[in-house]
């Protein structure tokens, strides 16, 4: 089964920069003891003020 990744994107959704950045973003969110599925990428197409937003939801049980 393949593992989903942290900050997951679709490449045509972010210009070099902003994959860049999530990229180096994503390498180090995979020592975190998180779940990929718990990390968004809101592309900057996708957000009111045109500006890429990256978070990741923690949850307290």
């Amino acid at each position: 089964m393949d593992e989903t990744p942290c900050f997951e994107y679709e490449e045509d959704d972010l210009d070099i920069a902003q994959r860049a950045f999530v990229d180096v973003l994503a390498e180090r969110a995979g020592s975190w003891l998180v779940d990929p599925l718990d990390t968004v990428v809101l592309p900057s197409a996708n957000t009111s003020n045109g500006q890429l937003i990256v978070y990741l939801d923690i949850g307290d049980p």
